[in-house]
C-alpha cells in the first residue's frame, strides 16, 4: 500500500510529497525499499522546484539508519543529529 501511494504520488507529479510517518512503530524492509526507489527516481528524474518531505518517527529513523539509508535520505546519520 505504502509503495502504491508513491507511486501514485510520482504519476501525479505533485510538486511536493509529503511522507507522515511520525506515528509509525513498526517499518518494513518493504516499505524501506519503496521509499528509496521513490527517492532515488526523484533525485533523477523531478525537476529542482518538487521536493519530498520526510517526517519520520524515531522507529523509522532507526530503522533506516540499521538499514545504512539515513544518509542517503537525509545526507547525514542518525547519529550525527
Amino acid at each position: 500500500m505504502f509503495a502504491a501511494a508513491l507511486a501514485c504520488a510520482a504519476e501525479l507529479e505533485a510538486w511536493s510529497v509529503v511522507i507522515d510517518l511520525l506515528g509509525v512503530e513498526v517499518f518494513s524492509l518493504e516499505a524501506a525499499s519503496a521509499l528509496l526507489s521513490y527517492r532515488r527516481a526523484a533525485g533523477v528524474a523531478v525537476p529542482a522546484h518538487r521536493r519530498l518531505v520526510l517526517l519520520p518517527s524515531p522507529a523509522v529513523t532507526r530503522k533506516l539508519d540499521l538499514l545504512g539509508l539515513t544518509a542517503v535520505l537525509f545526507g547525514f546519520t542518525a547519529s550525527a543529529v
